[in-house]
Protein backbone atom coordinates (compact mmCIF):
# COMPACT_ATOMS: atom_id res chain seq x y z
CA UNK A 1 0.00 0.00 0.00
CA UNK A 2 2.88 2.38 0.74
CA UNK A 3 4.24 2.58 -2.84
CA UNK A 4 0.75 3.23 -4.19
CA UNK A 5 0.19 5.98 -1.62
CA UNK A 6 3.52 7.53 -2.55
CA UNK A 7 2.79 7.44 -6.26
CA UNK A 8 -0.65 9.00 -6.28
CA UNK A 9 -1.14 11.01 -3.11
CA UNK A 10 2.07 12.16 -1.47
CA UNK A 11 4.07 13.09 -4.56
CA UNK A 12 1.74 14.55 -7.19
CA UNK A 13 4.71 16.33 -8.78
CA UNK A 14 6.58 13.08 -9.50
CA UNK A 15 6.36 13.49 -13.25
CA UNK A 16 7.67 17.07 -13.13
CA UNK A 17 10.55 17.21 -10.68
CA UNK A 18 10.96 13.85 -8.96
CA UNK A 19 12.83 10.71 -9.84
CA UNK A 20 11.25 8.09 -7.63
CA UNK A 21 12.39 4.45 -7.46
CA UNK A 22 10.08 2.95 -4.79
CA UNK A 23 11.09 4.48 -1.41
CA UNK A 24 14.37 6.14 -2.47
CA UNK A 25 13.62 9.51 -4.04
CA UNK A 26 15.92 11.88 -5.91
CA UNK A 27 14.61 15.42 -6.27
CA UNK A 28 15.85 17.76 -8.98
CA UNK A 29 14.57 20.84 -10.78
CA UNK A 30 14.73 21.74 -14.42
CA UNK A 31 15.68 25.28 -13.38
CA UNK A 32 17.83 26.15 -10.37
CA UNK A 33 15.57 29.06 -9.45
CA UNK A 34 12.62 26.72 -8.76
CA UNK A 35 14.46 24.25 -6.51
CA UNK A 36 13.30 25.82 -3.20
CA UNK A 37 9.73 26.06 -4.46
CA UNK A 38 9.75 22.42 -5.59
CA UNK A 39 11.19 21.24 -2.26
CA UNK A 40 8.56 23.20 -0.32
CA UNK A 41 5.79 21.57 -2.35
CA UNK A 42 7.22 18.11 -1.68
CA UNK A 43 7.60 18.68 2.07
CA UNK A 44 4.08 20.08 2.28
CA UNK A 45 2.79 16.88 0.70
CA UNK A 46 4.84 14.71 3.08
CA UNK A 47 3.56 16.69 6.08
CA UNK A 48 -0.01 16.38 4.83
CA UNK A 49 0.17 12.58 5.03
CA UNK A 50 2.32 12.50 8.21
CA UNK A 51 5.31 10.88 6.51
CA UNK A 52 8.89 11.47 7.67
CA UNK A 53 12.18 11.13 5.84
CA UNK A 54 15.18 9.18 7.08
CA UNK A 55 17.71 11.84 8.24
CA UNK A 56 20.66 9.53 7.58
CA UNK A 57 19.69 9.33 3.91
CA UNK A 58 18.83 13.00 3.31
CA UNK A 59 21.27 15.23 1.43
CA UNK A 60 20.63 18.75 0.14
CA UNK A 61 22.55 20.84 -2.35
CA UNK A 62 25.08 18.13 -3.22
CA UNK A 63 26.57 17.94 -6.74
CA UNK A 64 26.64 14.13 -6.61
CA UNK A 65 25.59 11.27 -4.36
CA UNK A 66 24.82 7.58 -4.09
CA UNK A 67 21.32 6.34 -4.93
CA UNK A 68 20.36 2.64 -5.06
CA UNK A 69 24.03 1.68 -5.25
CA UNK A 70 24.82 4.01 -8.19
CA UNK A 71 26.63 7.35 -8.30
CA UNK A 72 24.27 10.07 -9.55
CA UNK A 73 25.64 13.44 -10.66
CA UNK A 74 25.02 16.17 -13.21
CA UNK A 75 26.87 14.06 -15.78
CA UNK A 76 24.54 11.08 -15.38
CA UNK A 77 24.40 7.67 -13.69
CA UNK A 78 27.73 5.94 -12.99
CA UNK A 79 28.68 2.60 -11.50
CA UNK A 80 29.92 2.62 -7.91
CA UNK A 81 33.54 1.31 -7.80
CA UNK A 82 32.79 -0.43 -4.49
CA UNK A 83 30.08 -2.51 -6.18
CA UNK A 84 32.26 -4.00 -8.91
CA UNK A 85 34.91 -5.73 -6.80
CA UNK A 86 33.24 -9.10 -7.44
CA UNK A 87 33.82 -8.58 -11.16
CA UNK A 88 37.43 -7.47 -10.73
CA UNK A 89 38.28 -10.50 -8.57
CA UNK A 90 36.32 -13.00 -10.69
CA UNK A 91 38.43 -16.09 -11.42
CA UNK A 92 38.68 -17.92 -14.71
CA UNK A 93 36.24 -20.78 -15.32
CA UNK A 94 37.81 -24.23 -14.98
CA UNK A 95 34.80 -26.43 -15.75
CA UNK A 96 32.36 -26.64 -18.62
CA UNK A 97 29.49 -25.77 -16.30
CA UNK A 98 31.29 -22.59 -15.17
CA UNK A 99 31.74 -21.51 -18.80
CA UNK A 100 28.03 -22.11 -19.42
CA UNK A 101 27.21 -19.99 -16.38
CA UNK A 102 29.49 -17.23 -17.68
CA UNK A 103 27.91 -17.18 -21.15
CA UNK A 104 24.45 -17.14 -19.57
CA UNK A 105 25.33 -14.06 -17.55
CA UNK A 106 26.83 -12.40 -20.61
CA UNK A 107 23.61 -13.07 -22.51
CA UNK A 108 21.62 -11.38 -19.74
CA UNK A 109 23.95 -8.35 -19.69
CA UNK A 110 24.11 -8.00 -23.48
CA UNK A 111 20.81 -6.12 -23.31
CA UNK A 112 22.57 -3.27 -21.50
CA UNK A 113 26.11 -3.35 -22.97
CA UNK A 114 26.53 -2.99 -26.73
CA UNK A 115 28.51 -5.72 -28.54
CA UNK A 116 29.00 -7.70 -25.34
CA UNK A 117 27.98 -10.94 -27.05
CA UNK A 118 30.80 -10.49 -29.55
CA UNK A 119 33.33 -10.43 -26.71
CA UNK A 120 32.05 -13.82 -25.50
CA UNK A 121 32.48 -15.67 -28.80
CA UNK A 122 35.66 -17.51 -27.63
CA UNK A 123 33.67 -18.94 -24.69
CA UNK A 124 31.01 -20.36 -27.00
CA UNK A 125 33.79 -22.04 -28.98
CA UNK A 126 35.01 -23.71 -25.78
CA UNK A 127 31.50 -24.96 -24.98
CA UNK A 128 31.42 -26.78 -28.32
CA UNK A 129 34.53 -28.74 -27.24
CA UNK A 130 32.59 -30.32 -24.37
CA UNK A 131 34.06 -31.52 -21.07
CA UNK A 132 37.56 -31.85 -22.56
CA UNK A 133 37.87 -28.17 -23.49
CA UNK A 134 41.27 -26.49 -23.38
CA UNK A 135 41.48 -22.95 -22.01
CA UNK A 136 43.61 -21.02 -24.53
CA UNK A 137 45.17 -17.58 -24.89
CA UNK A 138 42.26 -16.28 -26.96
CA UNK A 139 39.81 -17.20 -24.21
CA UNK A 140 42.13 -15.67 -21.61
CA UNK A 141 42.27 -12.36 -23.49
CA UNK A 142 38.50 -12.41 -23.99
CA UNK A 143 37.97 -13.06 -20.27
CA UNK A 144 40.17 -10.14 -19.19
CA UNK A 145 38.57 -7.89 -21.81
CA UNK A 146 35.12 -8.91 -20.58
CA UNK A 147 36.00 -8.08 -16.97
CA UNK A 148 37.43 -4.72 -18.03
CA UNK A 149 34.33 -3.88 -20.09
CA UNK A 150 31.83 -4.79 -17.36
CA UNK A 151 33.79 -3.12 -14.55
CA UNK A 152 34.09 0.20 -16.45
CA UNK A 153 30.59 0.80 -17.83
CA UNK A 154 29.80 4.08 -19.62
CA UNK A 155 27.99 6.96 -17.93
CA UNK A 156 24.26 6.85 -18.71
CA UNK A 157 22.26 10.03 -19.29
CA UNK A 158 18.57 10.78 -19.69
CA UNK A 159 17.36 12.20 -23.02
CA UNK A 160 16.12 15.79 -23.21
CA UNK A 161 13.19 17.11 -25.18
CA UNK A 162 14.04 17.89 -28.85
CA UNK A 163 17.65 16.77 -28.33
CA UNK A 164 19.21 15.05 -31.39
CA UNK A 165 19.90 11.34 -30.87
CA UNK A 166 22.63 9.37 -32.61
CA UNK A 167 22.06 5.71 -33.49
CA UNK A 168 25.11 3.50 -33.99
CA UNK A 169 24.77 0.08 -35.61
CA UNK A 170 27.62 -2.45 -35.59
CA UNK A 171 27.40 -5.77 -37.42
CA UNK A 172 29.71 -8.78 -37.64
CA UNK A 173 29.10 -12.24 -39.12
CA UNK A 174 28.03 -13.39 -35.63
CA UNK A 175 26.50 -10.37 -33.84
CA UNK A 176 24.43 -7.26 -34.61
CA UNK A 177 24.39 -4.51 -31.95
CA UNK A 178 22.97 -1.00 -31.64
CA UNK A 179 23.62 1.95 -29.34
CA UNK A 180 21.61 5.14 -28.82
CA UNK A 181 23.74 8.12 -27.70
CA UNK A 182 23.64 11.90 -27.34
CA UNK A 183 26.47 14.39 -27.76
CA UNK A 184 26.75 17.13 -25.13
CA UNK A 185 29.21 19.76 -23.97
CA UNK A 186 30.78 18.96 -20.59
CA UNK A 187 32.91 21.11 -18.33
CA UNK A 188 36.61 20.51 -18.82
CA UNK A 189 36.13 18.86 -22.22
CA UNK A 190 37.35 20.59 -25.39
CA UNK A 191 34.95 18.73 -27.67
CA UNK A 192 31.46 17.33 -27.20
CA UNK A 193 31.20 14.06 -25.27
CA UNK A 194 28.95 11.23 -26.41
CA UNK A 195 26.98 9.43 -23.70
CA UNK A 196 24.64 6.43 -24.06
CA UNK A 197 20.99 7.18 -23.38
CA UNK A 198 18.97 5.43 -20.68
CA UNK A 199 15.21 5.45 -21.10
CA UNK A 200 12.09 3.35 -20.52
CA UNK A 201 9.52 3.34 -23.30
CA UNK A 202 6.01 4.50 -22.43
CA UNK A 203 4.67 1.44 -24.27
CA UNK A 204 5.23 -1.55 -22.00
CA UNK A 205 5.92 -4.31 -24.50
CA UNK A 206 6.10 -7.11 -21.92
CA UNK A 207 2.72 -6.22 -20.43
CA UNK A 208 1.12 -5.93 -23.87
CA UNK A 209 2.52 -9.32 -24.83
CA UNK A 210 1.27 -10.94 -21.62
CA UNK A 211 -2.18 -9.42 -22.08
CA UNK A 212 -2.21 -10.69 -25.66
CA UNK A 213 -1.59 -14.25 -24.44
CA UNK A 214 -4.45 -13.94 -21.94
CA UNK A 215 -6.82 -12.58 -24.60
CA UNK A 216 -5.95 -15.42 -26.98
CA UNK A 217 -6.66 -17.96 -24.24
CA UNK A 218 -10.07 -16.41 -23.55
CA UNK A 219 -10.95 -16.28 -27.26
CA UNK A 220 -10.22 -19.99 -27.70
CA UNK A 221 -12.60 -20.86 -24.89
CA UNK A 222 -15.33 -18.59 -26.25
CA UNK A 223 -15.25 -19.94 -29.81
CA UNK A 224 -17.13 -23.06 -28.71
CA UNK A 225 -20.24 -23.17 -26.53
CA UNK A 226 -19.64 -19.63 -25.32
CA UNK A 227 -19.95 -18.13 -28.80
CA UNK A 228 -23.45 -16.91 -28.04
CA UNK A 229 -22.56 -15.58 -24.59
CA UNK A 230 -19.57 -13.28 -25.01
CA UNK A 231 -20.34 -11.46 -21.76
CA UNK A 232 -19.26 -14.56 -19.80
CA UNK A 233 -15.54 -13.98 -20.43
CA UNK A 234 -14.88 -12.95 -16.75
CA UNK A 235 -15.87 -16.47 -15.71
CA UNK A 236 -13.19 -17.93 -17.98
CA UNK A 237 -10.43 -15.52 -16.93
CA UNK A 238 -9.33 -17.37 -13.72
CA UNK A 239 -8.87 -20.68 -15.54
CA UNK A 240 -6.90 -18.99 -18.34
CA UNK A 241 -4.62 -17.27 -15.82
CA UNK A 242 -4.13 -20.55 -13.97
CA UNK A 243 -3.04 -22.31 -17.18
CA UNK A 244 -0.58 -19.53 -18.01
CA UNK A 245 0.94 -19.48 -14.51
CA UNK A 246 1.42 -23.26 -14.43
CA UNK A 247 2.87 -23.62 -17.94
CA UNK A 248 6.69 -23.66 -18.22
CA UNK A 249 8.14 -20.72 -20.13
CA UNK A 250 9.51 -21.58 -23.58
CA UNK A 251 12.94 -20.05 -22.96
CA UNK A 252 13.43 -20.87 -19.24
CA UNK A 253 11.58 -24.21 -19.12
CA UNK A 254 10.25 -23.12 -15.72
CA UNK A 255 6.96 -21.69 -14.44
CA UNK A 256 6.86 -17.86 -14.12
CA UNK A 257 6.60 -17.94 -10.31
CA UNK A 258 9.72 -20.09 -9.95
CA UNK A 259 12.23 -17.36 -10.85
CA UNK A 260 10.35 -14.71 -8.85
CA UNK A 261 10.16 -16.48 -5.50
CA UNK A 262 12.87 -19.12 -5.83
CA UNK A 263 10.27 -21.85 -5.25
CA UNK A 264 7.00 -22.80 -6.88
CA UNK A 265 4.20 -20.73 -5.34
CA UNK A 266 1.08 -22.22 -3.76
CA UNK A 267 -1.83 -21.72 -6.12
CA UNK A 268 -5.07 -20.20 -4.77
CA UNK A 269 -6.99 -23.33 -5.78
CA UNK A 270 -4.77 -25.39 -3.43
CA UNK A 271 -5.78 -23.25 -0.48
CA UNK A 272 -9.48 -23.17 -1.27
CA UNK A 273 -9.75 -26.93 -1.89
CA UNK A 274 -7.16 -28.41 0.48
CA UNK A 275 -4.71 -30.30 -1.71
CA UNK A 276 -2.32 -32.97 -0.35
CA UNK A 277 0.39 -30.33 -0.44
CA UNK A 278 -1.59 -28.26 2.07
CA UNK A 279 -3.03 -31.01 4.26
CA UNK A 280 0.32 -32.83 4.61
CA UNK A 281 2.22 -29.66 5.48
CA UNK A 282 4.90 -30.07 8.16
CA UNK A 283 6.81 -27.02 9.35
CA UNK A 284 10.12 -28.79 10.03
CA UNK A 285 10.06 -30.59 6.69
CA UNK A 286 9.16 -27.33 4.97
CA UNK A 287 12.05 -25.53 6.67
CA UNK A 288 14.57 -28.13 5.49
CA UNK A 289 13.11 -28.02 1.99
CA UNK A 290 13.43 -24.24 1.91
CA UNK A 291 17.07 -24.47 2.98
CA UNK A 292 17.69 -26.95 0.18
CA UNK A 293 15.94 -24.62 -2.25
CA UNK A 294 18.18 -21.73 -1.21
CA UNK A 295 21.28 -23.87 -1.75
CA UNK A 296 20.08 -24.90 -5.20
CA UNK A 297 18.68 -21.51 -6.22
CA UNK A 298 21.89 -20.09 -7.70
CA UNK A 299 22.42 -23.25 -9.70
CA UNK A 300 18.83 -23.19 -10.96
CA UNK A 301 19.12 -19.56 -12.03
CA UNK A 302 22.39 -20.23 -13.84
CA UNK A 303 20.74 -23.11 -15.68
CA UNK A 304 17.87 -20.82 -16.69
CA UNK A 305 20.31 -18.20 -18.00
CA UNK A 306 22.05 -20.90 -20.06
CA UNK A 307 18.71 -22.02 -21.51
CA UNK A 308 17.82 -18.43 -22.40
CA UNK A 309 21.21 -17.99 -24.10
CA UNK A 310 20.71 -21.16 -26.15
CA UNK A 311 17.13 -20.14 -26.98
CA UNK A 312 18.31 -16.79 -28.34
Amino acid sequence: MAPRLTDYDVLPDAGRSLKEPTFNTAKDSKEGTTLIEDLKETFDNLDKFCLKLNPTKCSFGVPAGELLGFLVSARGIEANPEKIQAIVTMRKPTKLKEIQQLTGRVAALSRFVARLGEKALPFYALIKQGEKFQWNEEADRAFENLKRTISTPPILVAPKEKEPLLLYIAATPQVVSTALVVEREEEGKLHGVQRPVYFISETNGQVEKANGIICNGIKKRMLGPLEKARHTWPEELPSVLWSIRTTPNTAMQEMPFFMVHGAKAVLPIEIEHDSPRVTEYDEETSRRALEDDVDALDEARDEVLSRVAKYQ
